[in-house]
């Protein structure tokens, strides 16, 4: 009886730790599966990443190829389908299908002028959708550039760009701030008045005085007076009284 308990709790046992390892090696699947889905998320937006940054890199390149484009050029059609859309943008290469748009129109009125719309559809193909007739007389237009592609998510993407020409160049009277635009006033070219010109003579420079620099007088030495010393007075000399006249006889009175 105690040996078919003792069989029984053994049995008991394995079962347990069959259960503890089923457990386990589940935990251990969820675990390794939510790193494997997160890893995967990583990768796809470090690919969308590096799309978006492709076409950033191309739509500067097709603004700086308008940039240095002139008025007539980008005022017509056969230019933006046969030069412009030639060929895909080399920094495209990441992206897969990539839809290009550009849309000029009248600025700062879209109505003055039918729209240019030219496309470059994924394929190669460059269809112009609108030809833009009058747009070559306008003064100023707005040129919108659009970059749009499926990513790697299957997800649509669209970058966009918007510069402002000017036929001419900019100034202050073409710019819708300043000048006729901004009135509604037809635009003008002002008469050129002649500038008199008067030739101001030019000063002739003044001789700088040369300053002779005056020699510093060499002192005179202070003549040293010597005390000449007072001559004593010379003694009055004393008369010596003269002696009377004798007669002879002795007596010293003068008579006989």
């Amino acid at each position: 009886m105690i040996h078919s308990i003792s069989e029984n709790n053994k049995g008991g046992v394995k079962g347990t730790t069959l259960i503890e390892c089923l457990v386990a090696i589940g935990v251990l699947s969820l675990g390794l599966g939510g790193v494997m889905t997160l890893n995967s998320n990583q990768l796809k937006m470090v690919r969308s990443t590096h799309e978006v940054y492709s076409a950033d890199l191309s739509l500067q390149e097709r603004v700086e190829k308008m940039r240095i484009g002139t008025w007539k050029q980008l005022s017509d059609p056969a230019y933006l389908r046969d030069t412009f859309f030639a060929t895909r943008p080399s920094s495209a290469d990441p992206i897969g299908s990539l839809v290009e748009e550009i849309i000029i129109t009248a600025y700062p009125r879209e109505d003055a002028c039918t729209p240019l719309q030219v496309r470059r559809n994924a394929d190669g193909s460059v269809r112009v959708l609108s030809q833009g007739t009058g747009l070559s007389e306008q003064r100023m237009a707005k040129a919108v550039l659009d970059l749009s592609w499926t990513g790697k998510d299957a997800r649509a993407r669209k970058l966009q760009s918007v510069a402002i020409l000017s036929n001419g160049g900019l100034s202050r009277m073409n710019l819708p701030a300043f000048g006729q635009i901004a009135s509604g006033v037809p635009s003008v070219s002002p008469t050129p008045v002649p500038v008199t010109t008067t030739a101001t003579p030019t000063p002739v420079p003044t001789a700088t005085p040369v300053i002779t620099a005056t020699p510093t007088p060499t002192p005179v030495p202070t003549p040293i007076t010597i005390a000449t010393p007072t001559p004593a007075p010379l003694p009055i000399p004393i008369p010596t009284p003269t002696p009377a006249p004798t007669n002879g006889n002795g007596n010293g009175n003068g008579k006989g």
